[in-house]
C-alpha cells in the first residue's frame, strides 16, 4: 500500500514529552504510536520495560552461547576424556543464571 499522505501536528514541550514517553512504553516510534492511536488500534502495555526486555534478551543470548560451548566440548571429548566435574559445575552455574533471569521476570 502506498503511504504518500502526511500529517503534521504541533505540540508544546510537555505534550511532546508525554507522547514520546507513551510511545517508548509500547516500544514504538512516536510516528508509529500516533498512527496506531489514530487508526483505533488496541494497544496493550508490554509486561516489561524496554530496558528489562533488552537485559533479559542479552542474558539469554549469553546462556545460549554457554550451552553451545558445553555441547561443543562434549562432542569433541566423546572419547571419555571430558572433565565431568567441570561440566557439572558449569551446568550448575548456568542453572543459577537461569534462576536470576527468572527473578528478573518476576519483578
Amino acid at each position: 500500500m502506498n503511504q504518500d499522505k502526511r500529517i503534521a501536528l504541533r505540540l508544546n514541550a510537555e505534550e511532546y514529552q508525554k507522547l514520546t514517553t507513551s510511545a517508548e512504553t509500547y516500544g514504538l516510534s512516536v510516528g508509529r504510536y500516533v498512527k496506531k492511536i489514530a487508526l483505533g488500534s488496541h494497544l496493550r502495555k508490554p509486561l516489561f520495560s524496554q530496558e528489562m526486555q533488552q537485559q533479559v534478551i542479552h542474558e539469554l543470548n549469553q546462556q545460549g552461547k554457554n550451552m553451545n560451548q558445553i555441547a561443543r566440548y562434549v562432542n569433541t571429548h566423546n572419547d571419555g576424556s571430558a572433565d565431568w566435574a567441570g561440566l557439572k559445575l558449569n551446568l550448575e552455574i548456568m542453572q543459577e543464571n537461569y534462576g536470576a533471569i527468572w527473578q528478573l521476570l518476576q519483578k
